[in-house]
């Protein structure tokens, strides 16, 4: 989310054509595993049959953060009386900083699994007790054996190619 909102507050700074279509490669190749990776998170804490609605509960935000987002575009777009930049120029900016502020809270505050929720962001005891963590745990394994090996947490690099 990081570097997605800083490519879209780069968007502010367009001069022709080639920044234009850089930057909204840049974009797509960005937000290209945002969807996937939250459905794989969410995976780790939902049953194949819980996830559905906890994925309707997702699409449901982004849909209602859709249509706040148009209101905003409208106030923002009038920025333009405000100073010489352009309105389309604030939009770009204005929203790509609120993106990247969610973006480095949501890497404080969401946990990297069920099992490591304690952090200083999260309160030193974590979300769950231990006897929690092991029925989630057990939850989850006897509904998809194959996330036992966890292998889909490790980074990508040239070694797993």
């Amino acid at each position: 989310m990081v570097a997605w909102s800083i490519v879209a507050s780069c968007q502010c700074r367009i001069t022709g054509t080639t920044s234009f279509y850089v930057t909204r490669c840049l974009l797509g190749v960005i937000e290209g595993g945002f969807i996937p990776d939250v459905i794989l998170y969410l995976s780790y804490f939902y049953k194949s049959k819980e996830l559905p609605i906890r994925l309707s509960f997702f699409w449901g935000a982004y849909i209602s953060t859709s249509i706040v987002s148009a209101f905003l575009a409208y106030g923002i777009l009038h920025m333009r009386e405000v100073t010489s930049w352009a309105g389309w120029r604030w939009l770009f900016l204005l929203e790509g900083i609120l993106t990247g502020l969610i973006g480095v809270a949501s890497y404080f505050y969401l946990p990297p699994s069920p099992y490591q929720t304690a952090s200083r962001f999260r309160g030193k005891d974590g979300w769950f007790t231990e006897r929690e963590e092991v029925v989630m745990a057990n939850r989850i394994l006897r509904d998809d054996p194959s996330k036992g090996d966890m292998h889909n947490r490790q980074g990508l690099g040239l070694g797993l190619l």
